[in-house]
């Protein structure tokens, strides 16, 4: 659930005990308020995760082949390149 509270927005979650004390002490463990914390470790996360999402890890041997696939690319095919030819006529009318 989320609320506008002085030009900002409220979030509201519900946690069992044992949580609510583990974020408690992490908090006060990094000199922030349960608040700050929960902001701080959320916005880590999201982050993260966005950058996850967003990005491809390929391992250095597929980056190789890759570039040098583009590096030498195979000739193109009978039926590719009379594809071609015809979008371009397509295109051009």
């Amino acid at each position: 659930m989320a609320t506008t509270v002085n030009g900002g927005t409220q979030l509201v979650a519900q946690v069992d005990a044992e949580t609510r004390e583990l974020i408690d002490r992490a908090a006060e463990l990094s000199g922030l308020s349960p608040s700050q914390f929960l902001v701080y470790a959320a916005t880590k996360e999201a982050t993260r995760i966005k950058e996850q999402a967003l990005h491809i890890h390929i391992s250095q041997e597929i980056a190789d082949k890759m570039q040098a696939r583009l590096d030498n690319p195979e000739p193109l095919s009978p039926k590719l390149r009379d594809a071609a030819s015809r979008h371009r006529k397509m295109k051009s009318r």
